[in-house]
C-alpha cells in the first residue's frame, strides 16, 4: 500500500501478559500516526485547528485483525488520507510487520465540526489552504487523494 509511512515500538506496556498488544492499543497508534502526519506532511497541528475553533470527529471505523504484534517489533502504518468535497475525510491503513505482512487494515471517516458542534458544510479556509499547498507538492498522490471540486 503506498501512504504515508509511519514507524513504531509498541510500548512494553502495551502487551497483555500473554504477549498480546490488546486491540484499543492499535487504535492509540492510528491517532498517533494521524497526528505525525498532520504535523509533519500538512504543517498543522491540533493546537492550529482547535485555535481556529474546529474539532475532527472519527464518526466511523472499521479494521480486520489479521495477526498480532510481536514484542520488540517495529511495525509500520501506512495512511492513505481521501479528501472528500462532501467535507469528509477518510483514511485507509494497513498496519504491517517488519516483512510487510499485514498486522490489521481498514479505515476510518472523520468530518470537521465547529466550536459549537455544528457540522462544517464547507471546508474552513485553514483547511483549503492546507489542501491547496498539498497540490503543489510533487508525489501528493501517493499520500492523499483529493476529490476534485473547486475550493
Amino acid at each position: 500500500m503506498k501512504g504515508y509511512e509511519y514507524d513504531l515500538i509498541p510500548r512494553f506496556s502495551d502487551f497483555d501478559k500473554f504477549g498480546i498488544v490488546y486491540h484499543s492499543n492499535y487504535l492509540e497508534y492510528l491517532e498517533e500516526a494521524r497526528i505525525n502526519f498532520m504535523n509533519e506532511f500538512l504543517r498543522i497541528s491540533l493546537d492550529n485547528l482547535f485555535e481556529a475553533g474546529i474539532k475532527v470527529y472519527i464518526v466511523s471505523l472499521g479494521i480486520k485483525y489479521k495477526k498480532s504484534i510481536n514484542k520488540m517489533e517495529i511495525i509500520k502504518i501506512f495512511n492513505r488520507f481521501i479528501i472528500k468535497k462532501n467535507i469528509k475525510i477518510t483514511v485507509d491503513f494497513n498496519i504491517v510487520d517488519m516483512k510487510n505482512n499485514i498486522i490489521a487494515a481498514g479505515s476510518y471517516d472523520m468530518v470537521l465540526v465547529d466550536d459549537k458542534n455544528n457540522l462544517y458544510v464547507e471546508y474552513p479556509e485553514i483547511i483549503k489552504e492546507n489542501i491547496k499547498y498539498i497540490k503543489n507538492i510533487n508525489g501528493y498522490t501517493d499520500f492523499i487523494n483529493i476529490e476534485n471540486f473547486d475550493l
